[in-house]
């Protein structure tokens, strides 16, 4: 019976609402946080890097890619934990590598789209956006 209480109680633990998923945050002050190729062959896969920002509250997630015959949209998601009021988050700045592979049948200039949210503040308020940071791969 002891095993049943304690699995239930994992469970529990393990569906946590503090835990939410959404688009990875731009890392700030990180030059390059993305990592696309100018050219690429066909049917040769390449890589695709992003690096989001990370810390004591937030882990990866999953990456998702949504590629077509002109392009892909690569989306990065992360994992956010909102503490308890007595409970805090180690103040440290990591980043978060989301790194997918992408191939395409096709030659001609293909564009690759980064969705990524910027978050930031003022007055006191804070602020976000979705944002799209598009490169193009010359397929050849």
């Amino acid at each position: 019976m002891r095993w049943v209480v304690l699995v239930a109680w994992m469970l529990a633990a393990c569906e946590d609402s503090r835990w939410r998923v959404d688009v990875g945050e731009l890392y700030p002050g990180r030059d390059p946080s993305f990592e696309v190729p100018a050219s690429a062959s066909p049917k040769v896969p390449f890589f695709v890097r992003v690096v989001t920002r990370g810390g004591g509250c937030s882990e990866f997630d999953s990456t998702d890619v949504d590629a077509g015959p002109d392009g892909a949209l690569i989306t990065p998601y992360d994992r956010y934990y909102t503490p308890r009021e007595n409970e805090g988050c180690i103040a440290i700045l990591v980043p978060i590598m989301h790194e997918e592979m992408v191939v395409f049948a096709t030659t001609g200039t293909k564009t690759i789209r980064i969705r990524t949210r910027r978050v930031w503040s003022s007055a006191g308020q804070r602020f976000e956006e979705l944002v799209d940071t598009p490169f193009y791969v010359v397929v050849e």
